[in-house]
């Protein structure tokens, strides 16, 4: 989705070097946007937003596609899951009660990512579809 560099790890210390580069670039940015009190905030506020998406993912998934093999099942499925998506939602709309300025910059935080995403979502299907292209060969 990216930098198509920013997935290929260092041939010595096998690490996506590049990528740790420009997380660090972006984590000073948002240092210098705001007190460490405010990052906090915010990461707590996106961070319950997609616990919540992510396990009413795996309940959806689960329902859509019964017969997959699961090594791993969750106690007290669906319940406990069902109950930590409510959870995170009355946490998500306590921050909005609590402080509204503070979790709509949370929120604007992470749509303004949306543009980016698909920027190069459609930047990396242009890449995709030349390359099948220029594979192609005619006899």
């Amino acid at each position: 989705m990216f930098f198509k560099d920013s997935g290929k790890a260092h041939s010595k210390y096998h690490t996506p070097n590049k990528a740790l580069i420009y997380q660090c670039i972006w984590a000073c940015v948002l240092v210098f946007t705001g007190s460490f009190d405010l990052l906090t905030d915010l990461v707590v506020i996106a961070g319950f937003l997609f616990y919540g998406l992510v396990v009413f993912g795996v309940i959806i998934l689960r329902v859509r596609n019964k017969d997959i093999f699961r090594p791993y099942k969750t106690w007290g499925y669906p319940i406990v899951p069902l109950v930590f998506v409510v959870v995170c939602i009355v946490l998500m709309v306590v921050s909005f009660i609590q402080s509204p300025a503070k979790a709509g910059m949370g929120m604007l935080l992470i749509f303004t990512g949306l543009p980016f995403y698909y920027f190069w979502k459609a930047k990396n299907n242009k890449l995709e579809k030349q390359e099948l292209l220029d594979d192609k060969t005619v006899d």
